[in-house]
């Protein structure tokens, strides 16, 4: 693992370099291909992790550990946070 001034640095750098009209879809893509060289990571490792933990939330939701919340109501409640 690389240091972390080197991290921010090389980052930092990724996001100069992007063109000015490029989609926020266009710079998560960049940043996340960024991260996974950065880290070393494979796709695979990604896709296993993301398995993991989609079993792990799933688990706690049927075992009764864990709160679910209704969509609409979570976004209606941003949408009133966002207009204070």
């Amino acid at each position: 693992m690389i240091e972390t001034l080197t991290v921010k640095n090389t980052v930092l750098e990724a996001i100069r370099n992007l063109p000015d009209d490029i989609s926020l879809h266009q710079i998560v893509e960049k940043l996340e291909l960024l991260a996974i060289q950065l880290n070393g990571d494979t796709q695979e490792d990604i896709d296993a992790a993301w398995e993991t933990e989609i079993n792990e939330r799933v688990r706690r939701y049927e075992a009764g550990e864990t709160k679910s919340f209704d969509g609409e109501e979570v976004l209606a409640e941003a949408r009133r946070l966002c207009k204070k």
